[in-house]
């Protein structure tokens, strides 16, 4: 099975980075400081701005650019190649521009990334969005790793090169969340449980949500426990999670079980509870 195999790969990459850092005495990751981490553009909205951090110990070059990404029916967001679609899914179209283009960074200094909208007149209801590519690349003379002889241990310093995206929400008049709860059912894989979670979505925006349970005692008080957080962008047609519960959090008082999901920080559902389902076992 593909999915096996990729996990199974991404995991043996894993363990041999590990071995190789227990003997590196220097490690050096080009890291970045982003805020925030995803632009919303309401409407009547004609600019938005992030802020960039290089928190290296080195400067750095960033470049920016836009890609496409959508949520497919899996709900997973994936990149699209150029030139390919997505159903339901519309990108921004050179519909905002960001300013500047590239810029040099030293360490601990800062960046303000401009965005301009330009809205067609004719622009269709609805929500579109991007992801904003930020592309770190090193500057000034790069020191090789030594090879150690069989008596000395690995010296220098790895710098670890990083691309993030963030993405960039552009809404135009009237849009909405609307999805249900079609399935919540409590499942236990090797000795964790989960909650395998399906939702149906019909909304015209995407939302974040966070994820909760709440278990309800035979004494009437009730515990609620954070598990994984929710995205669901308007184009997609659902979701289909399995989330997994702390092993701190106990089940066995529990007379009822709820699954609900909540606004995270979208200004119209923020810390509201838009959807709740009874847990089956």
């Amino acid at each position: 099975m593909k999915v096996q195999f990729r996990y199974l790969s991404h995991k043996a990459t894993i363990v041999l980075l590990l071995c190789f850092l227990m003997v590196l005495p220097a490690v050096s990751a080009w890291a970045t400081f982003i805020s925030p981490k995803r632009v919303m553009i309401e409407t009547r909205e004609r600019t938005a701005s992030l802020t960039i951090l290089n928190t290296s110990e080195y400067p750095l070059v960033y470049r920016f650019a836009w890609e496409n990404r959508a949520q497919n029916a899996e709900g997973k967001v994936v990149l699209l190649e150029e030139g390919a679609t997505s159903p339901g899914y519309n990108p921004l179209n050179g519909m905002v521009q960001f300013s500047p283009r590239q810029v040099i960074l030293k360490p601990k200094e800062h960046q303000k990334i401009r965005f301009l909208v330009r809205r067609p007149a004719d622009l269709a209801e609805g929500e579109y969005h991007s992801h904003f590519l930020i592309k770190t690349e090193p500057i000034g003379d790069e020191k090789p790793v030594e090879q150690p002889t069989s008596n000395q241990k690995i010296s220098g310093i790895l710098r670890v090169k990083a691309n993030v995206s963030i993405p960039v929400f552009l809404r135009h008049g009237k849009t909405n969340v609307d999805f249900t709860l079609q399935e919540a059912r409590l499942f236990n894989k090797e000795g964790v449980n989960y909650v395998h979670v399906k939702t149906a979505n019909n909304s015209t925006r995407s939302v974040y949500l966070k994820s909760e349970l709440d278990c309800k005692a035979a004494d009437g008080t009730v515990t609620t426990t954070l598990i994984q957080s929710v995205k669901l962008y308007a184009e997609a047609p659902g979701t289909d999670n399995q989330f997994s519960i702390p092993k701190t959090f106990t089940l066995d008082k529990c007379t009822s079980l709820d699954f609900k999901l909540s606004g995270t920080d979208d200004f119209e559902h923020q810390h509201k509870v838009l959807a709740t389902i009874p847990v089956t076992r």
